[in-house]
């Protein structure tokens, strides 16, 4: 932490993150991680970033997962030629992944089911005259 605020470490520096401002790219973001993690947490990484001390030229200007992957395989490229190491790249970039999903977290959690509206679709019977039944 920098000032109280989230930070990862890179090449010997401490750099600020901040998760991006826009929900549907955060939510891309986040997703992105089922299609390739080392690529997609990368992305995350490098919007982290976006506001920090030491910016990428590595740029996200279309959102598709094939347009997302491929800039966090920019942003590995950058960081590796930058003198970062592999492991400090992974670090990073789960860093900035894990604050991500926590800006996501409340509106994600609010579209779930409750514990109790699950057990009553599992105990529906649909008995004759239930609502619901043909």
């Amino acid at each position: 932490m920098t000032n109280g605020l989230p930070s990862v470490e890179l090449a010997g520096q401490e750099l600020t993150i901040r998760a991006p401002g826009a929900f549907s790219l955060r939510l891309d973001l986040y997703w992105s991680v089922g299609r390739n993690l080392r690529r997609g947490a990368a992305a995350c990484l490098g919007q982290c970033l976006v506001t920090s001390e030491a910016p990428l030229s590595a740029r996200l200007t279309a959102f598709s997962d094939t347009d997302i992957l491929n800039y966090g395989g920019s942003v590995i490229d950058e960081l590796v030629a930058r003198g970062c190491s592999w492991p400090q790249i992974s670090d990073a970039s789960t860093i900035a992944w894990a604050l991500l999903s926590e800006s996501l977290a409340e509106v994600l959690e609010s579209g779930l089911a409750t514990p109790t509206e699950v057990e009553d679709v599992e105990n529906f019977s649909g008995a004759p005259g239930a609502a619901g039944s043909a």
